[in-house]
């Protein structure tokens, strides 16, 4: 990190909101250094500018924003991430976390006067930030990383063998953001059908929504070569 201002990298899908941050953190004193729209320009500006922090909206076009936060944590473990998400289940607050975000807040709390002080405390200190509130860096995040790596095991070695070859292929693509009709054209199903085999495989992992799967989805990577048993 070099300089006195905060070099801020805003990713974010929604230009209205990337510019509303933009302003109200120059207006702070920060060194905005560019506004990205999607997880490609994402990466390549970070790569390219080396930001201080990167504040990261988990919904992007192209890529889901955990796999962003991971490319960036492998990429450049200096750089601080804040996740500012309209998303909060605990999946996704700890799926961000075991991958090295910095903090994470949600649209819906989002204070934003007070934002600018949690980015400087994130630059500067080992401390995590969630909703506002600081945690020790050392505590929280380890306990739920310890959680999350006995569940994502758990479907790695067992949960996943379940799965039927139709319903590993909708989870496939739900975790490339396709919808509904999307995945139906691929698979070449009904809507109706697709829906049933979203059912199915939520019932199976015990996950509640479709939000869930892809948090989840995003840590496993590429399960297909541990499936070469799945039925059909």
């Amino acid at each position: 990190m070099t300089g006195s201002a905060v070099r801020v990298l805003i990713a974010d899908d929604d230009p209205l909101a990337c510019e509303a941050l933009r302003l109200h953190l120059l207006e702070s004193g920060m060194d905005v250094v560019a506004l990205a729209f999607d997880g490609h320009q994402t990466l390549a500006m970070a790569e390219d500018l080396l930001p201080d922090v990167v504040l990261l909206d988990l919904l992007m076009p192209d890529m889901n924003g955990l796999e962003v936060l991971s490319s960036l944590v492998d990429a450049h473990p200096e750089m601080r991430i804040l996740i500012i998400s309209a998303h909060s289940s605990p999946v996704h607050v700890a799926g961000a976390l075991v991958r090295g975000a910095s903090g994470f807040l949600t649209k819906q709390n989002l204070r934003m006067a007070q934002l600018p002080e949690m980015i400087r405390r994130l630059q500067v200190g080992r401390e995590s930030i969630v909703d506002g509130e600081s945690i020790r860096a050392t505590l929280f995040p380890s306990m739920v990383k310890l959680q999350l790596q006995a569940r994502f095991h758990e479907l790695r070695t067992g949960t996943l063998q379940s799965l039927t070859v139709r319903e590993f292929g909708v989870l496939r693509l739900i975790a490339r953001r396709y919808i509904d009709d999307d995945i139906a054209k691929e698979l070449v199903l009904t809507a109706e059908h697709v829906q049933e085999h979203i059912a199915g495989i939520l019932k199976k992992l015990r996950l509640d929504d479709r939000e869930q799967l892809f948090a989840l989805v995003g840590e496993l990577g590429n399960v297909e070569e541990e499936l070469p048993g799945v039925g059909s």
